[in-house]
């Protein structure tokens, strides 16, 4: 028996079919390279298989040996959930409905939209005081930067947090314009101090004499989704019509840097 035939024996058990679609939008995604990948296999030529997508976001991969098989996506930044197990064994599995997740592999944040992720950057260190004779002491967050001009989370958009890690800890906080505040004394020889200026804090507001109210956000959760794959890949969509209008703080609890946002172009 030649070598080609023994092969075409192998790879001869069946197909796999299916079609994949935006886990957000739910249009078929077309030109995607789906593998399908084979950890139990012995032989080469079974360990990896992998088809195309057309325009209606259809695949078809052939030649899949008997061996069980995990479907994956060819670009790094889409997470495939949904029927991507595959038996080889079985000859007839029926068509897989799979859902993609823009959800790039590591941890950090983006925009979403139109099908583009843009990536985020902390904008600002964060620095902590206490607000001169609160009673008991009321620490306050600000961002060191005081921002011109804050970047945009427009309509139809998402802001995406990837990463398990980053979905465990990353917290939103509204972020308010107060008037001068007077902070008490970090030395000994003031009284105390103040950034000089009407100026931007995290999950407070405050007014001129000093009085102040806790701030909190608690998003619209039928507007945000999450996905989640193996070891730290996931990601979390939330949508820009979850948020209020106004401005965000997005950081862990006692991180020096955060994300700064704005949803609806204009501050509260």
């Amino acid at each position: 028996m030649t070598l080609s035939l023994l092969l075409a024996t192998a790879c001869s058990k069946g197909t796999i079919t299916g079609t994949v679609t935006d886990a957000l939008t739910g249009a078929p995604i077309a030109e995607l390279r789906v593998i399908a990948k084979s950890s139990d296999a012995t032989d080469l030529t079974c360990m990896a298989l992998e088809g195309t997508t057309d325009a209606t976001g259809t695949f078809t991969i052939a030649n899949v040996c008997s061996n069980t098989y995990e479907l994956t996506a060819g670009d790094d930044l889409l997470l495939l959930k949904g029927d991507t197990s595959h038996d080889g064994t079985q000859k007839d599995a029926g068509a897989k409905a799979i859902q993609a997740w823009m959800a790039p592999e590591g941890s950090s944040v983006y925009f979403l939209g139109e099908g583009e992720l843009n990536a985020q950057k902390t904008l600002s260190d964060v620095s902590t005081a206490t607000i001169l004779k609160s009673d008991p002491p009321q620490a306050v967050r600000y961002p060191e930067t005081k921002l011109k001009t804050w970047p945009q989370l427009k309509a139809g958009e998402y802001l995406v947090i990837t990463g398990a890690s980053n979905m465990d800890t990353l917290k939103l906080h509204p972020v308010h314009e107060s008037p001068e505040v007077k902070f008490s004394p970090d030395r000994e020889d003031i009284s105390h101090w103040s950034l000089g200026k009407e100026w931007d804090y995290i999950g407070i507001q405050m007014t001129a004499d000093g009085s102040f109210e806790l701030k909190d956000v608690s998003p619209d959760a039928s507007k945000i989704q999450e996905v989640k794959g193996l070891e730290d890949r996931g990601a979390r969509y939330i949508s820009a019509d979850a948020l209020p209008a106004g401005r965000y703080a997005l950081l862990k609890d006692k991180s020096k840097r955060t994300y700064m946002f704005e949803v609806g172009g204009a501050a509260e």
